[in-house]
Protein backbone atom coordinates (compact mmCIF):
# COMPACT_ATOMS: atom_id res chain seq x y z
CA UNK A 1 0.00 0.00 0.00
CA UNK A 2 2.94 2.36 -0.64
CA UNK A 3 1.02 4.93 -2.70
CA UNK A 4 -1.81 5.14 -0.14
CA UNK A 5 0.34 6.08 2.86
CA UNK A 6 0.42 9.81 2.10
CA UNK A 7 -3.38 9.88 1.73
CA UNK A 8 -3.74 8.18 5.10
CA UNK A 9 -1.53 10.87 6.65
CA UNK A 10 -3.48 13.64 4.94
CA UNK A 11 -6.81 12.38 6.25
CA UNK A 12 -5.37 11.74 9.71
CA UNK A 13 -3.87 15.20 10.20
CA UNK A 14 -5.62 17.50 7.69
CA UNK A 15 -9.14 16.14 7.49
CA UNK A 16 -10.54 19.51 8.60
CA UNK A 17 -8.87 21.25 5.63
CA UNK A 18 -10.38 19.47 2.59
CA UNK A 19 -9.22 22.14 0.14
CA UNK A 20 -5.62 21.67 1.29
CA UNK A 21 -6.00 17.90 0.87
CA UNK A 22 -7.45 18.42 -2.61
CA UNK A 23 -4.56 20.74 -3.54
CA UNK A 24 -1.93 18.24 -2.38
CA UNK A 25 -3.75 15.43 -4.17
CA UNK A 26 -3.47 17.44 -7.39
CA UNK A 27 0.32 17.88 -7.17
CA UNK A 28 1.14 14.51 -8.84
CA UNK A 29 -0.98 15.57 -11.82
CA UNK A 30 1.06 18.76 -12.13
CA UNK A 31 4.32 16.80 -12.03
CA UNK A 32 2.90 14.37 -14.60
CA UNK A 33 2.03 17.28 -16.92
CA UNK A 34 5.51 18.78 -16.56
CA UNK A 35 7.13 15.45 -17.43
CA UNK A 36 4.91 15.07 -20.51
CA UNK A 37 6.00 18.54 -21.63
CA UNK A 38 9.67 17.80 -20.99
CA UNK A 39 9.51 14.54 -22.94
CA UNK A 40 7.62 16.24 -25.76
CA UNK A 41 10.21 19.04 -25.90
CA UNK A 42 13.07 16.53 -25.97
CA UNK A 43 11.50 14.64 -28.86
CA UNK A 44 10.59 17.84 -30.73
CA UNK A 45 14.16 19.12 -30.37
CA UNK A 46 15.58 15.84 -31.67
CA UNK A 47 13.14 15.90 -34.59
CA UNK A 48 13.09 19.52 -35.77
CA UNK A 49 16.12 21.04 -34.03
CA UNK A 50 16.20 24.17 -31.90
CA UNK A 51 13.65 26.04 -33.94
CA UNK A 52 10.96 27.94 -32.01
CA UNK A 53 8.30 25.63 -33.37
CA UNK A 54 9.58 22.90 -31.07
CA UNK A 55 7.94 24.75 -28.17
CA UNK A 56 4.64 24.90 -30.03
CA UNK A 57 4.84 21.19 -30.84
CA UNK A 58 5.68 20.36 -27.21
CA UNK A 59 2.75 22.41 -25.89
CA UNK A 60 0.32 20.80 -28.36
CA UNK A 61 1.59 17.31 -27.55
CA UNK A 62 1.29 17.99 -23.82
CA UNK A 63 -2.25 19.29 -24.26
CA UNK A 64 -3.15 16.17 -26.21
CA UNK A 65 -1.58 13.99 -23.56
CA UNK A 66 -3.38 15.41 -20.52
CA UNK A 67 -6.89 16.01 -21.86
CA UNK A 68 -8.00 12.42 -22.28
CA UNK A 69 -10.08 9.95 -20.31
CA UNK A 70 -6.97 8.24 -19.01
CA UNK A 71 -5.83 11.35 -17.12
CA UNK A 72 -8.48 13.94 -16.27
CA UNK A 73 -10.85 11.65 -14.29
CA UNK A 74 -7.90 10.47 -12.20
CA UNK A 75 -6.66 13.90 -11.04
CA UNK A 76 -6.89 13.91 -7.25
CA UNK A 77 -8.19 10.33 -7.13
CA UNK A 78 -6.42 7.81 -4.90
CA UNK A 79 -6.09 5.12 -7.59
CA UNK A 80 -2.31 5.49 -7.88
CA UNK A 81 -2.33 5.59 -11.69
CA UNK A 82 -1.06 9.16 -12.02
CA UNK A 83 1.65 8.57 -9.41
CA UNK A 84 2.78 5.39 -11.17
CA UNK A 85 2.61 7.13 -14.54
CA UNK A 86 4.65 10.05 -13.19
CA UNK A 87 7.39 7.79 -11.87
CA UNK A 88 7.51 5.89 -15.16
CA UNK A 89 7.61 9.13 -17.14
CA UNK A 90 10.46 10.39 -14.92
CA UNK A 91 12.43 7.24 -15.76
CA UNK A 92 11.66 7.70 -19.47
CA UNK A 93 12.72 11.36 -19.28
CA UNK A 94 16.13 10.37 -17.94
CA UNK A 95 16.58 7.69 -20.61
CA UNK A 96 15.63 10.04 -23.46
CA UNK A 97 17.90 12.82 -22.21
CA UNK A 98 20.78 10.34 -21.95
CA UNK A 99 20.25 9.62 -25.65
CA UNK A 100 20.73 13.31 -26.42
CA UNK A 101 23.96 13.67 -24.44
CA UNK A 102 27.09 11.68 -25.32
CA UNK A 103 29.16 10.08 -22.58
CA UNK A 104 28.75 7.61 -19.75
CA UNK A 105 25.27 7.49 -18.26
CA UNK A 106 25.44 4.46 -16.00
CA UNK A 107 24.50 6.34 -12.84
CA UNK A 108 21.66 8.22 -14.49
CA UNK A 109 20.31 5.02 -15.98
CA UNK A 110 20.57 3.46 -12.54
CA UNK A 111 18.45 6.31 -11.18
CA UNK A 112 15.92 5.72 -13.96
CA UNK A 113 15.80 2.05 -13.03
CA UNK A 114 15.23 2.95 -9.37
CA UNK A 115 12.30 5.18 -10.32
CA UNK A 116 10.81 2.34 -12.36
CA UNK A 117 11.24 0.02 -9.39
CA UNK A 118 9.42 2.46 -7.10
CA UNK A 119 6.58 2.62 -9.62
CA UNK A 120 6.39 -1.19 -9.72
CA UNK A 121 6.40 -1.41 -5.92
CA UNK A 122 3.60 1.16 -5.81
CA UNK A 123 1.40 -0.72 -8.27
CA UNK A 124 2.22 -4.03 -9.91
CA UNK A 125 0.54 -3.02 -13.18
CA UNK A 126 3.54 -0.72 -13.75
CA UNK A 127 5.29 -3.78 -15.15
CA UNK A 128 3.86 -2.83 -18.55
CA UNK A 129 6.06 0.31 -18.42
CA UNK A 130 9.11 -1.21 -16.73
CA UNK A 131 9.71 -3.99 -19.25
CA UNK A 132 9.64 -1.69 -22.34
CA UNK A 133 11.92 0.77 -20.54
CA UNK A 134 14.45 -1.98 -19.83
CA UNK A 135 14.29 -3.13 -23.46
CA UNK A 136 14.79 0.47 -24.62
CA UNK A 137 17.87 0.84 -22.43
CA UNK A 138 19.24 -2.49 -23.72
CA UNK A 139 18.68 -1.46 -27.35
CA UNK A 140 20.12 2.04 -27.01
CA UNK A 141 22.86 1.66 -24.40
CA UNK A 142 23.87 -2.00 -24.43
CA UNK A 143 23.51 -4.94 -22.06
CA UNK A 144 25.79 -3.54 -19.33
CA UNK A 145 23.70 -0.41 -18.89
CA UNK A 146 20.52 -2.48 -19.14
CA UNK A 147 21.86 -4.70 -16.34
CA UNK A 148 22.47 -1.61 -14.18
CA UNK A 149 18.96 -0.35 -14.97
CA UNK A 150 17.44 -3.73 -14.14
CA UNK A 151 19.46 -4.17 -10.95
CA UNK A 152 18.46 -0.73 -9.66
CA UNK A 153 14.83 -1.46 -10.50
CA UNK A 154 14.97 -4.82 -8.71
CA UNK A 155 16.60 -3.32 -5.60
CA UNK A 156 14.00 -0.52 -5.40
CA UNK A 157 11.16 -2.98 -5.90
CA UNK A 158 12.36 -5.50 -3.34
CA UNK A 159 13.26 -2.78 -0.87
CA UNK A 160 9.79 -1.24 -0.99
CA UNK A 161 7.63 -4.28 -1.74
CA UNK A 162 9.63 -6.89 0.18
CA UNK A 163 8.13 -6.43 3.65
CA UNK A 164 4.60 -6.19 2.28
CA UNK A 165 5.15 -9.20 0.02
CA UNK A 166 6.47 -11.21 2.97
CA UNK A 167 3.40 -10.28 5.01
CA UNK A 168 1.17 -11.49 2.19
CA UNK A 169 3.19 -14.71 1.95
CA UNK A 170 2.84 -15.39 5.68
CA UNK A 171 -0.88 -14.59 5.69
CA UNK A 172 -1.97 -16.11 2.37
CA UNK A 173 0.91 -18.11 0.89
CA UNK A 174 1.09 -15.70 -2.06
CA UNK A 175 3.44 -12.67 -2.07
CA UNK A 176 1.28 -10.97 -4.74
CA UNK A 177 -2.11 -11.94 -3.29
CA UNK A 178 -4.64 -12.06 -4.90
CA UNK A 179 -2.71 -11.75 -8.17
CA UNK A 180 -1.16 -14.84 -9.77
CA UNK A 181 -3.17 -17.14 -7.54
CA UNK A 182 -3.40 -19.60 -10.44
CA UNK A 183 0.32 -20.14 -9.69
CA UNK A 184 0.50 -19.89 -5.89
CA UNK A 185 -2.85 -21.64 -5.21
CA UNK A 186 -3.69 -19.78 -2.01
CA UNK A 187 -6.83 -21.29 -0.40
CA UNK A 188 -8.03 -17.76 0.41
CA UNK A 189 -8.78 -16.91 -3.23
CA UNK A 190 -9.97 -18.58 -6.40
CA UNK A 191 -7.23 -20.65 -8.09
CA UNK A 192 -7.59 -18.68 -11.31
CA UNK A 193 -6.46 -15.42 -12.88
CA UNK A 194 -8.23 -12.23 -11.90
CA UNK A 195 -10.90 -11.07 -14.36
CA UNK A 196 -9.80 -8.62 -17.04
CA UNK A 197 -11.46 -5.68 -18.73
CA UNK A 198 -12.65 -7.91 -21.59
CA UNK A 199 -16.37 -7.53 -20.69
CA UNK A 200 -16.02 -3.78 -21.40
CA UNK A 201 -14.78 -4.28 -24.96
CA UNK A 202 -17.27 -3.33 -27.69
CA UNK A 203 -19.19 -5.85 -29.78
CA UNK A 204 -18.93 -6.12 -33.56
CA UNK A 205 -21.55 -3.47 -34.38
CA UNK A 206 -20.50 -1.25 -31.48
CA UNK A 207 -17.04 -0.92 -33.02
CA UNK A 208 -18.48 1.39 -35.68
CA UNK A 209 -19.93 3.91 -33.25
CA UNK A 210 -17.88 3.23 -30.13
CA UNK A 211 -15.45 6.18 -30.50
CA UNK A 212 -18.38 8.60 -30.68
CA UNK A 213 -19.80 7.39 -27.37
CA UNK A 214 -16.70 8.82 -25.71
CA UNK A 215 -17.60 12.30 -26.98
CA UNK A 216 -20.28 12.72 -24.34
CA UNK A 217 -19.82 12.46 -20.57
CA UNK A 218 -20.61 8.99 -19.24
CA UNK A 219 -20.11 6.75 -16.24
CA UNK A 220 -19.99 2.97 -16.07
CA UNK A 221 -20.00 1.98 -19.71
CA UNK A 222 -16.27 2.25 -20.32
CA UNK A 223 -14.89 3.06 -16.86
CA UNK A 224 -16.13 3.43 -13.30
CA UNK A 225 -15.23 7.13 -13.17
CA UNK A 226 -17.09 9.83 -15.06
CA UNK A 227 -15.16 10.36 -18.28
CA UNK A 228 -15.25 12.11 -21.64
CA UNK A 229 -12.72 12.05 -24.48
CA UNK A 230 -13.26 14.02 -27.68
CA UNK A 231 -9.91 13.01 -29.16
CA UNK A 232 -10.95 9.56 -30.34
CA UNK A 233 -14.04 10.95 -32.06
CA UNK A 234 -12.00 13.58 -33.90
CA UNK A 235 -9.37 11.02 -34.87
CA UNK A 236 -12.05 8.61 -36.09
CA UNK A 237 -13.49 11.31 -38.38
Amino acid sequence: PLLDLHYYMLIKYFNDWPRLVAFIQGIPAGIFTYLIFRISLTIATATIGFDRTRWVCAVLATTLGVTGAGFLPLVGVESGDIQVGGLSLAALTIVLECLQQPGQHVWRLGAAGALAGVALAGKLTAIMYCVPLALLVAAMFGLWNAAVFGFAMAVAFVGLWGQHGWSLWVAFGNPFFPYFNEIFKSPDWLPSALPTAKPRLPGTLQLIFYPFTWARPQTGWVAELRMQDLRLSCLYL
